[in-house]
């Protein structure tokens, strides 16, 4: 199937709200407001069509990662995923770098600042649960994943690789 998001107004003014579209059908599969900003060109299909992402930005310095999954059962659901506990800090970003082919498993780099200290990591979540943090590390050198799997627009266009 052919997965794209599209945007559209929201009910309150400021409000932006997103759907997850199959090209075969006329009702979203999913669908989620937000008044923060909404980088549409960020988004990105998984090659099995069944998990999409989309970068949404709440807060000046914090973007998180918004998560289209199907679950077993048909249906589909949208997390986001925060740079860092929100908690920890207000400053910080996610990005998508790149799906694991065959597998339920999402790459991702974070850099946000906690305890007032700059925190870097990229991992590898596993996206048939609570995106569990299967490997992670510093750089992306040390991951065997990174290496084999990374989407080529985020090699390109990365300000964490800086």
């Amino acid at each position: 199937a052919r997965l794209s998001v599209a945007t559209q107004a929201g009910d309150e003014p400021g409000q932006t709200c997103v759907a997850l579209h199959e090209s075969k059908r006329a009702a979203p599969l999913a669908r989620r407001c937000t008044y923060g900003t909404v980088w549409t060109a960020s988004a990105r299909v998984a090659a099995d069509g069944k998990a999409a992402v989309l970068a949404v930005q709440p807060l000046d310095a914090w973007t998180e990662l918004w998560v289209f999954r199907q679950q077993r059962n048909g249906r589909w659901t949208i997390d986001a995923l925060p740079p860092a506990a929100a908690s920890d800090t207000g400053i910080g970003y996610i990005e998508f770098a790149g799906f694991v082919p065959g597998q339920a498993k999402l790459l991702v780099a974070r850099e946000s600042r906690v305890g007032g200290q700059w925190q870097r990591r990229f991992e590898v979540l596993r996206l048939d649960g609570n995106f569990t943090a299967e490997r992670w590390a510093s750089t992306p050198q040390k991951l065997v994943a990174f290496s084999r799997w990374t989407d080529a627009s985020w090699k390109e266009g990365s300000v964490i690789l800086r």
